[in-house]
């Protein structure tokens, strides 16, 4: 990027710099979603049979829950999808999906963007791009994330975990109320919180002597809201299959498309060496950064570790929770460790060396990019 334009960039108003992220991401998914399938797919045919068909209850809490936000799926609280679902049914009931797509598409730049302005301001809005960059052009289908309601927390749980592993929050009252309340609801959607909540511990503890109060409000609202979402959790009976075998079909994540239709065959040995080689450089390449950023800020170092490690365990939790590997579960695992490379990067960016270990990631993330992503 030539300096004239980080130039221009720099002189934007924090808030023009937001929209100007969001219009980024908008486009990018409007393109890649426009070609979405108009008819009712997987879970958001059972949101949407659920919200027509529902009986009112008369009883206990449901008999004030009149539409049925709090009614489990799944074994577990999807309050969010319930909502958006109810949004999407306004108007003719044959235009749903498009509904969902256009609910969808402006939430994901929305919270994309934001998830840019967070680290932006623990880096730079240079390095801000680089991590927006990554996350819109992320391998997933169109089916799978622009057009279907059933991935509303997803954008929303990536976001509160960014903002939690780098202990970012708003610096007004009228933010900080918004983000307690869309924190609150993102947990009674979806149970991937349990790792945003356990980093706002993570920091509680890390910093006793320099205690945040808005932090530890943050800590107890997300931790009420778990209780009531784990009341309402029942554990998947699947089969356990080994997490090993299952971790390891997440491999294919960034290799070519050519090999992604090999995930579940044998593998000659020159597939086996392009499975391993991409993860392998990217790993190394972020290691490195790592230890150059860490001469110039050691918490930001920390909070890309952060980041990192607890992709990899929200991977291995949702594997175990379901009993074997669903690739949607790497959506959110997946941009959080672009999200760390994009941190770890900060310190280096100054480097000749390191723009061209960049150009080598971002060669690697191409190759591996194909615009849609491998099912199981």
């Amino acid at each position: 990027m030539s300096h004239r334009v980080v130039d221009v960039i720099n002189r934007l108003s924090s808030r023009q710099f937001y929209l100007f992220l969001c219009a980024i991401a908008l486009v990018v998914y409007g393109v890649r979603g426009f070609g979405f399938p108009e008819s009712v797919q997987g879970d958001d045919l059972d949101l949407y049979f659920h919200a027509v068909n529902r009986v009112a209850a008369t009883t206990g809490f449901g008999q004030f829950d009149t539409f049925g936000f709090f009614d489990p799926y799944n074994g577990y609280l999807i309050v969010l999808l319930r909502v958006f679902t109810k949004i999407a049914m306004l108007g003719n009931d044959t235009n749903f999906t498009t509904h969902a797509f256009l609910l969808m598409t402006p939430l994901f730049a929305v919270t994309m963007a934001g998830i840019g302005a967070v680290v932006a301001r623990v880096t730079s809005r240079f390095i801000a791009l680089v991590a927006l960059t990554f996350l819109v052009f992320l391998p997933f289908s169109n089916l799978v994330i622009l057009a279907q309601i059933n991935t509303v927390a997803w954008p929303l749980a990536l976001a509160m975990i960014v903002i939690a592993a780098t202990r970012t929050y708003p610096q007004t009252w009228f933010g900080k109320v918004g983000l307690a309340i869309v924190f609150s609801l993102t947990t009674l959607s979806s149970g991937t919180m349990l790792i945003a909540i356990a980093l706002l511990g993570l920091g509680i503890i890390e910093r006793l002597k320099r205690i945040n109060r808005y932090e530890i409000a943050l800590f107890l609202i997300g931790s009420i809201s778990f209780v009531i979402q784990w009341m309402s959790y029942t554990p998947r009976t699947n089969p356990k299959l080994p997490i090993a075998g299952e971790l390891y079909k997440a491999l294919f994540h960034f290799s070519p498309q050519f090999l992604r239709t090999k995930v579940n065959q044998p593998l000659f040995a020159e597939d086996h060496i392009i499975l391993w080689i991409i993860p392998i450089m990217l790993f190394i390449i972020w290691v490195v950064f790592a230890i150059e950023t860490a001469k110039v800020d050691r918490h930001l170092v920390v909070s890309a570790i952060k980041l990192f490690g607890a992709g990899f365990m929200l991977l291995a939790l949702l594997i175990r929770g379901n009993g074997w590997f669903n690739t949607h579960y790497l959506f959110i695992p997946v941009s959080m460790f672009w999200i760390s490379f994009a941190l770890v990067y900060y310190g280096s960016r100054h480097h000749v060396s390191s723009r061209f270990a960049l150009a080598i990631a971002s060669v690697l993330f191409a190759v591996s990019y194909s615009g849609t992503y491998y099912l199981l």
